[in-house]
């Protein structure tokens, strides 16, 4: 299994080789971290109170938190390890209908919203009659 190291690709490594090295395994790590399921090693799995549910049992806040561990291997102090937040809402159907992301570089102390290349930081979902789904969109909010 690959390691993600924000350290590299570096200017300073010197050769293209070295780069396009570290960029290949930077690489790797995120393409196992999608055939796990979006699981991300290093990373704490949500549980207890970093998943909060509603009335329905159904997930509305989960923060998955870098293991401390792995800030430390990186260079970075404790109260910098890096958390992703998902914020979900439901539909009166119980039908998740949007899923909100957003990133903290500090613990959790401050929140950005985690964008794509084109701004768009949350999946909107809405459904046919039956119950399946009708669309799938991305946008800001």
């Amino acid at each position: 299994m690959a390691t993600f190291d924000e350290r590299k690709p570096t200017s300073s490594s010197g050769t293209v080789s070295v780069n396009m090295d570290a960029t290949r395994a930077n690489l790797i790590y995120l393409r196992e971290c999608l055939a796990a399921r979006g699981d991300m090693p290093g990373y704490e799995i949500a549980s207890g109170s970093d998943i909060t549910y509603n009335a329905a049992k159904q997930p509305t806040v989960t923060v998955f938190k870098e293991r401390t561990g792995i800030a430390t291997a990186n260079g970075r102090a404790s109260g910098t390890r890096y958390f992703f937040r998902e914020t979900n809402t439901y539909n009166g159907s119980g039908q998740l209908t949007k899923s909100f992301y957003e990133y903290s570089a500090n613990s959790g102390s401050t929140w950005n919203n985690w964008v794509d290349a084109e701004g768009n930081a949350a999946d909107n979902f809405t459904y046919n009659g039956d119950g399946t789904l009708a669309t799938f969109t991305r946008s800001a909010s």
